[in-house]
């Protein structure tokens, strides 16, 4: 037994844990034992733990740093104990609360001692707290259990000694021996090997970036149902595989859908005895080392637990190379070696002949990853508890992680059949989802658009239907117009029924005339940019096979070398005047074509997109009835080749409202805009969200008529929805989404100005639509879980016109359903609330250095910053560019007045603010300031036009130097002398340079010596750049929050990479 100072080498284990004890001041690594026990009995329990401990050398050792060198000081100090007498009507509830600030109180690991016993009790209870708390740096789960057998020992025999095996000593000893053989060498080629195409860990769905050094944890605790416990009791027996083989293969892949990723890396503690050797020795051998894999979903259930099986056999062979080491053989660009963990850990109990005790399940608050699922088996079956880190995820989170578990647990154990057919939606989430899509309901509308315009015009004719700038027409008037000019498509042109028929018009009254006219006459319209190529514009007539094209007087010239028949309607209709207004009658079909649309093509040619009456006609009743559309003035603004379009078009003609035409390319001048807002009187009216912001920036002189604005087309910003009610508290804001081959909208979300959320969402599923949202092998997605927007329901469109193979690529029949499904290929998921959020395009996404990025996220967060109006992402391959941020800033105003916008930030701050909320892998390398952000002619931004004319190729590192005998020049030959080189780069870290935290504990102890003053090892994480680190040691000791922010924030992330054992 132990009973004197001995001082030994730390272990490699041990050197672990100090550094993480070094790094911060969490708690995550006090390990935390507590029972109920009779109160008469409590005294002698403590004493029989306080003498095991003692005699075995368990917390009462200390760790210093000398010369390098850590060492481990054996029976240092006595263990600290401490009983307590508490009144209180809730004994329990106190008691705990008290244990708990013992948990959360961090040891001393230099000065000791590193374990405390902890007796509560309360006057005239019959039991009382008892608790043992344990650095981990002092205990593993095996020494646990061996503590636990000698106590219950010692209670019935306590002058019967036991003696321990071998001593920890001579495992550091022969560890340190086994380094240096050729097994040591195979396992760091086995590691390297695995690691060599790991790439960064990436957080799951639902987190949050919050970099803190102290882990605040929460946690989730569930207990397996028995007939599952007994499906996978059957499974484990007769496959012959071991449960926690088992356990971990399902956790891998709740991990693998949860984090939308098929590479993972997750530590397990292994237990790193040389085998039997050591398995009664006390100490801490715990080896935490990453599982890699590289999850195949087409494989197997059957061949994946083989694969499983045999990683773990590996592993187990190689599992002496201590973790850092392992760390060590990391790819240059990684930094992480695993975020998530993974044990079967029972909980210490203790069974004492002649008294009553029972364990009390704690958890002592701080996490050691961003996830840790822990199992053990107990009376009532087998137990998990979730782990997490609280400022990344929360408990709806840790309940639907717990929820995925189990559900793959039960495929996995289910007939053999490939791991894609894996269901993982949760019940709980289903029923959000399925809520959210219970969206049938009657339209009680007309079957198309002429006869629900046409009953519109016997109800209201005298009404005013149009305005603009030539004047205005009354819903008789108008109808008049088009049906001349229908008669004219009938008789003179020869244009059957559901023919396509072009239009190639300016914005003005004749455009309307004749959109409208070509749907009297019981055709579909085809729109043309008039300010298109003309070879763009002859492929569509083409591919649409439209012979007939509505045009104007001043527009047909243009179309003179196209091979198709031109109506081109003059300024005063004199042409189409000798044509009746009245029609012969027309059969038209709900489900006859309304309109196509062209929309880009990965392919670099337009595809038409076909949409029936069926789908415009829903779209536009749940319009009418939700908004409660009546005698609007509704804004045509939106360039008729674009899908929003559509309703502009249609829906106030269609209740008695008025359509007002803005003038032809007055959707890019938000001055002239408000001009019409106001002659016009609208107050309704659509933005596109980047439009939208210029528009913000107008100062009106008066307030505008509007009562409703509509966004849709590219995501609303938080930060632009509260500019909007901040300018407009009057008006209320929507946030729509549908893709063109959805009849416009599919969503609708009413924007709140105190809503909790951290996103605009773009709403649930509007009328007779449904929202599918599923991952790549087309599974439904949990609540949280990014994934695909599949949409269902009647506004789903015929397909792309004449083009077969598209059409089946894109369009599905419905599996969740009747009909067909339209892929998106918008990435988006639900929220707690059956809410949609959009996430961005799929094909916006990028990796870099294997790390999958979302464009738009660092773009969130960039316009999240008050100073920045518009802002985008993209990223560059060239020169090693990477990604580049362009942005334009919000004016500044001197003495009420706006002035140049390139005064308002500067690019130091904007890099300052995103280091706090970006991983670092997601920081843009270059940012790029406009004055105004490049717009298409649908008023979204022109990511094609962005200039990168300003960018500098990066330049090569420089040599830093310094004159003698400053702090600086100290600092440098610590770093010198640590790193053995000679050439860092200007500016960079100690991580940079080639550094690790050992390393930077080396630097530490090198200048320890030549300071006027002792600093804290922490502060060298805090700064570590030469030049932040010297001014620091210069300085009078005070931190200030934002000195080095930056540099400080990505070591950090560095620092924090340095992954935590168990």
């Amino acid at each position: 037994m132990k009973n004197s100072a001995h001082v030994r080498k730390a272990s490699d284990v041990e050197k672990q844990f100090w550094l993480l004890d070094q790094q911060g001041k969490s708690t995550a690594y006090n390990i935390v034992s507590a029972f109920w026990v009779a109160d008469p009995d409590v005294g002698r329990l403590s004493q029989v733990v306080q003498a095991v401990m003692t005699d075995w050398g368990i917390g009462t050792q200390v760790y210093r740093l000398e010369n390098g060198e850590l060492q481990c000081v054996e029976n240092a100090r006595a263990l600290e104990t401490c009983t307590l007498s508490l009144a209180s009507e809730n004994f329990a509830e106190a008691a705990e609360a008290r244990f708990r600030e013992f948990c959360e109180s961090k040891f001393d690991i230099e000065n000791g001692p590193l374990a405390k016993l902890v007796t509560i009790q309360a006057p005239g209870a019959e039991r009382a707290w008892f608790g043992i708390i344990v650095h981990h740096i002092a205990i593993d789960l095996r020494t646990k259990e061996l503590l636990a057998s000698e106590i219950e020992r010692r209670w019935t025999a306590p002058e019967q000694l036991y003696s321990l095996d071998e001593t920890y000593e001579e495992f550091v000893q022969e560890h340190a021996a086994w380094l240096q053989s050729d097994k040591a060498d195979k396992a760091r080629s086995y590691w390297k090997t695995q690691l060599e195409t790991l790439t960064n860990a990436t957080m799951l769905a639902q987190s949050t970036p919050a970099p803190s050094q102290h882990r605040a944890g929460g946690l989730f605790e569930f207990t397996l149902d028995a007939g599952l416990s007994g499906k996978l009791d059957r499974f484990a027996a007769s496959s012959r595989i071991d449960p926690f083989i088992l356990y971990f293969a399902a956790y891998q892949l709740t991990l693998s859908r949860l984090k939308v990723a098929d590479q993972l890396s997750i530590g397990v503690p292994l237990s790193n005895r040389f085998g039997h050797k050591f398995e009664n020795s006390v100490g801490c051998f715990v080896n935490t080392l990453p599982i890699v894999s590289q999850l195949d979903w087409d494989v197997s259930k059957d061949q994946y637990l083989g694969a499983v099986r045999q990683k773990f056999l590996l592993a187990n062979r190689h599992q002496a190379l201590p973790v850092f080491e392992i760390k060590r053989l990391l790819p240059s660009t990684q930094t992480t070696l695993f975020d998530f963990g993974f044990t079967l850990e029972p909980p210490m109990a203790l069974d004492l002949a002649g008294t009553d005790i029972r364990r009390i399940p704690f958890y002592n608050g701080s996490a050691q990853l961003d996830v840790f699922l822990r199992g053990w088996e107990d009376e009532g079956g087998m137990c998990f508890r979730v782990e997490y880190d609280d400022a990344k995820y929360g408990h709806d989170f840790s309940r639907r992680l717990a929820a995925v578990f189990q559900l793959m647990l039960d495929g996995l154990v289910a007939e053999d059949k490939p791991l894609r057919q894996i269901p993982y939606l949760p019940a709980e989430d289903a029923q959000v989802i399925d809520t959210a899509n219970r969206t049938q309901g009657p339209v009680e509308a007309a079957a198309n658009l002429k006869e629900a315009f046409e009953a519109q015009v016997k109800s209201t004719p005298d009404a005013i239907a149009l305005v603009s700038a030539r004047g205005q027409l009354t819903y008789a008037q108008f109808d008049g117009l088009a049906g001349k000019l229908a008669n004219c498509l009938l008789q003179q042109a020869q244009v059957a029924p559901g023919a396509i028929v072009g239009v190639y018009c300016d914005r003005s009254e004749q455009l309307l005339v004749s959109i409208y006219a070509i749907i009297k006459a019981g055709c579909a319209y085809l729109p043309l940019d008039v300010d298109a190529p003309l070879e763009r514009t002859r492929y569509m007539l083409e591919q649409a096979q439209a012979r007939v094209v509505v045009t104007t007087t001043a527009n047909h010239s243009q179309l003179e070398t196209l091979a198709v028949d031109c109506i081109a309607l003059s300024t005063d209709y004199g042409n189409i005047e000798h044509f009746e207004a009245q029609l012969p009658p027309i059969e038209v079909s709900a489900e006859s074509p309304a309109y196509v649309l062209f929309t880009s093509g990965s392919t670099g040619l337009p595809k038409g997109v076909v949409n029936s009456h069926r789908g415009i006609m829903n779209r536009l009743y749940w319009m009418q009835e939700y908004f409660q559309v009546q005698d609007d003035v509704i804004l045509q603004k939106t360039p008729v080749t674009f899908d929003v379009s559509v309703w502009e078009l249609f829906l106030p003609l269609q209740v008695g409202g008025t359509l007002a035409i803005a003038d032809h390319n007055s959707h890019k001048d938000p001055y002239q805009l408000c001009r019409q807002i106001e002659t016009f009187g609208v107050t309704f009216a659509h933005f596109v969200p980047a439009m939208l912001a210029v528009f913000l920036g107008v100062d009106l002189e008066r307030p505008l008529p509007l009562k409703t604005v509509v966004c849709s087309g590219e995501e609303l910003s938080k930060e632009l929805q509260g500019r909007f009610f901040r300018k407009f508290n009057r008006v209320s804001l929507y946030n729509l989404y549908g893709p063109t081959e959805a009849a416009v909208d599919v969503t609708c979300w009413k924007c709140e100005g105190d809503d909790h959320r951290h996103f605009v969402p773009i709403g649930k599923p509007i009328l007779n639509t449904q929202i599918h949202i599923v991952d790549k092998q087309g599974n439904a997605v949990p609540i949280g879980v990014p994934g695909e927007i599949m949409i269902g329901g009647v506004q789903v469109a015929d397909g792309y016109i004449n083009n077969p193979t598209l059409t089946d690529e894109k369009f599905f029949v419905d599996e969740f359903g009747r009909g067909r499904l339209y892929r998106t290929g918008d990435l988006a998921q639900w929220d707690q609330d059956g809410q949609i959020e959009y996430l961005g395009r799929l094909d916006f996404q990028v990796k870099i250095n294997g790390v999958r990025i979302e464009l738009g996220e660092i773009e969130n967060s960039i316009l999240s910053l008050p100073e920045i109006k518009m802002a985008v992402v993209t990223y560059k391959k060239e020169n090693g560019i990477g990604l580049v941020a362009h942005y334009v800033p919000n004016p500044v105003a001197d003495n009420g007045n706006s002035i140049n916008n390139q005064a308002s930030i500067t690019e130091e701050s904007i890099k300052r603010q995103l280091a706090a909320r970006l991983p670092l892998h997601m920081l843009p390398r270059a940012f790029i300031q406009l004055a105004t952000m490049p717009m298409t002619p649908s008023g979204k931004i022109d990511r094609k036009s962005l200039p990168y004319d300003q960018l500098d190729v990066p330049k090569a590192a420089v040599t830093s130097e310094f004159a003698p005998g400053t702090t600086e020049r100290l600092v440098m030959d610590a770093w010198q002398s640590v790193l053995g080189k000679t050439d860092f780069a200007a500016n960079a870290s100690f991580f940079d340079a080639g550094g690790d935290s050992l390393k930077l504990m080396e630097v530490y102890q090198f200048l320890l010596p030549h300071l006027k003053r002792r600093i804290a090892s922490t502060d060298m994480f805090a700064y570590p750049t030469i030049e932040s680190l010297a001014r620091y040691i210069d300085s009078d000791g005070e931190k200030s929050p934002d000195q080095d922010a930056r540099i400080r924030n990505r070591a950090q992330k560095m620092k924090s990479a340095f992954k935590r054992p168990r």
